[in-house]
């Protein structure tokens, strides 16, 4: 039997000081496990879209097309084996930034 296991390590969380804007970001990774009876585990290449599900779901929420005191997102990078051959950028490893505007 295989399995689907993701990954999302918190890179940095909260305020880096007073007054300072909240970070979140993060590496959000996939792997598949189970597929070859040596128990060798391959990298699970996602789609931009794929990974700002995640994000938006575990990391911390942001709005497409937000107002000045909203959170956004600032950044979605690939990280391991980007492959453009359909003209999609998929990785197994990403990375993602989402800040929350500090409100007084």
């Amino acid at each position: 039997m295989s399995k689907t296991v993701i990954t999302i390590e918190q890179l940095e969380h909260g305020q880096r000081g007073a007054y300072a804007d909240s970070r979140y970001r993060a590496k959000i990774k996939a792997e598949r496990h189970g597929i070859y009876t040596d128990g060798r585990v391959i990298p699970l290449r996602m789609t931009e879209d794929e990974v700002k599900q995640l994000a938006r779901r575990f990391v911390h929420g942001w709005v497409d097309n937000p107002e000045w005191h909203q959170a956004r997102l600032e950044s979605v990078l690939p990280i391991i084996g980007p492959d453009m051959m359909d003209g999609t950028q998929r990785a197994a490893e990403w990375e993602v930034l989402i800040v929350q505007p500090f409100l007084d």
